[in-house]
């Protein structure tokens, strides 16, 4: 458990950070409304599983209250608080995972909620013997620079989506592995006026995954600041099919 003082002095530098980097995606206003729920996500009795909520920017988790409706349908790459929020508040939420022990765990923790309308699956990446020759930032090469994805291949993860039809989702979310080749095959299944959202997108690698967004007249916002659970800011994208 970090301290109040450095828990202050995270929030102090993570502040002056975002003016100087992200003046463009920050608001103060809305950082300053959403300390009281980040200070508190903090706290050794909170997580992502207990909380059921997602890892991203808490103004687009409110968003995400508001727009979900019971007759909706949501797909995700990465599981775990994520699919509980989903799961609470739409009809069907389709989740992948890549990591076995995170799967099973997650797995075990819906099975004792009871949860029926999950359809949680497990997608391990394969061996890449042409992984060295390929680009992370390139979504045709299905490649992860995560330490414990070198040498490894998500095709099978992220063309799960497929088997789906067109405009099947309301919302994508994207906060796994590979993920300018998940929003690739994202895209297309997103209803119109439905959402894409796309987790840590101040990684830089990420721009040429959401420069695909630009031709299909994507309404796209970006929300830098305060993260549940995170000590550090980071940024969420939110894309509105239109």
């Amino acid at each position: 458990m970090i301290t109040s003082i450095k828990r202050i002095v995270l929030f102090l530098k993570e502040t002056l950070n975002s003016l100087i980097y992200f003046p463009q995606y920050f608001s103060f206003k809305e950082t300053l409304v959403n300390f009281p729920l980040w200070w508190k996500s903090l706290n050794p009795s909170h997580n992502s599983l207990i909380d059921a909520s997602p890892w991203i920017s808490f103004t687009v988790i409110k968003f995400l209250e508001l727009y979900l409706k019971p007759n909706m349908k949501v797909f995700e790459y990465g599981s775990g608080g994520s699919t509980l929020f989903f799961a609470k508040r739409v009809e069907k939420v389709v989740s992948i995972e890549h990591n076995k022990l995170w799967f099973e765990k997650v797995n075990l923790y819906l099975q004792e909620l009871k949860l029926k309308n999950i359809d949680y699956k497990l997608f391990e990446p394969e061996n890449d013997s042409e992984f060295h020759k390929k680009n992370i930032a390139d979504p045709n090469d299905y490649i992860s620079d995560d330490k414990e994805s070198i040498g490894k291949n998500y095709e099978k993860y992220v063309k799960s989506i497929e088997q789906f039809p067109d405009a099947y989702f309301d919302v994508v979310s994207i906060d796994g592995r590979a993920r300018p080749s998940c929003c690739k095959h994202a895209i297309s299944k997103i209803k119109r006026g439905g959402y894409l959202v796309f987790d840590n997108v101040e990684t830089k690698y990420y721009a040429e995954a959401i420069a695909l967004l630009m031709p299909h007249e994507w309404e796209v916002d970006r929300y830098y600041g305060l993260f549940p659970f995170l000590k550090h800011f980071s940024m969420t994208l939110l894309a509105k099919k239109k």
